[in-house]
């Protein structure tokens, strides 16, 4: 018999908190009130910033091409005009980022080297 009151209780129970709990989430939305957007707006804006994103595209694109092209022909025209500078301009291209990295590498050691041991 006590088993019985015992279910009853509980679903009397779980009844009042799904009650509480449906009042809460209607006064959450009668609070909060907001619209939801208007769908072909929201469209229309994801398809004029693709467009937008594509014309942005195209022109990184094409400036891009540009440049390269005119690295790629000044490199060529100097190979073949003269190849002594092209060697020597490619050691530097060599040398150069090389005794930077070598340059950074030193000042972080000595960073490395003052800082205090952890006790």
């Amino acid at each position: 018999m006590k088993k019985s009151d015992d279910r009853g209780s509980r679903t009397s129970r779980s009844d009042e908190l799904g009650a509480r709990f449906r009042e809460g989430l209607d006064g959450l939305d009668s609070w909060t009130d907001q619209e939801a957007p208007d769908l072909p707006w929201l469209e229309d804006l994801i398809r004029h910033e693709q467009d937008q994103l594509q014309r942005r595209w195209r022109w990184e694109l094409a400036v891009f091409l540009i440049i390269a092209l005119l690295l790629v022909s000044t490199v060529m025209t100097v190979l073949f005009r003269s190849p002594t500078l092209f060697v020597i301009s490619q050691g530097a291209f060599l040398i150069i980022p090389l005794l930077i990295l070598l340059w950074r590498y030193r000042r972080r050691r000595k960073q490395v080297n003052h800082e205090e041991p952890l006790a």
